[in-house]
């Protein structure tokens, strides 16, 4: 078996921390390591990937978040099948492109107030995606408040979510 290029989480994820904190080099392949254990793992409950800003979203379409998994995808659902994007749900669509099942959730810190009425049903993990605040980023006030409104709204009064921060 020759050795993955990209980082891995599971050796993080096995010893079942609440909150994961990994910081690394750029591009080794953090949040790619992280969607494909995600993928790996869904059966086991569906993700949260969070970012800081509604723009860090608006930066990228947000179906291309799965686009360099789409060999992982193939490899777990099936030749064919795709992540699809609509309505801030990841959906697994089948090859003729219909959504089979929602995979996971989009949410930014900056419209958390919107989402607390959203029920967020069978989530396990959560992703927070550049989690560290770049130098000349604007400051998001009550930022930690957010934060935490974010998990309260996810969890609710479950305790077997892990948070990885990447």
């Amino acid at each position: 078996m020759s050795k993955s290029v990209y980082w891995d989480i599971r050796p993080i994820l096995s010893k079942k921390p609440d909150v994961a904190i990994v910081v690394g080099q750029r591009s080794n392949g953090k949040t790619y390591g992280t969607l494909k254990y995600f993928l790996q793992n869904h059966d086991k409950g569906k993700f949260v990937y969070l970012r800081r800003w509604k723009d860090d979203v608006k930066v990228f379409n947000s179906e291309q978040l799965f686009e360099p998994l789409q060999a992982e995808v193939e490899a777990i659902f099936g030749e064919g099948y795709t992540v699809k994007y609509d309505k801030r749900k990841f959906y697994l669509a089948s090859p003729g492109g219909v959504k089979i099942s929602v995979l996971g959730y989009l949410m930014t810190l900056s419209e958390a107030s919107h989402s607390k009425s959203v029920p967020y049903t069978n989530v396990r993990y959560i992703l927070f995606d550049e989690f560290i605040q770049m130098a000349g980023e604007p400051v998001m006030r009550d930022e930690k408040k957010r934060f935490e409104t974010v998990i309260n709204t996810i969890t609710r009064d479950r305790t077997n979510i892990q948070i990885i921060c990447v």
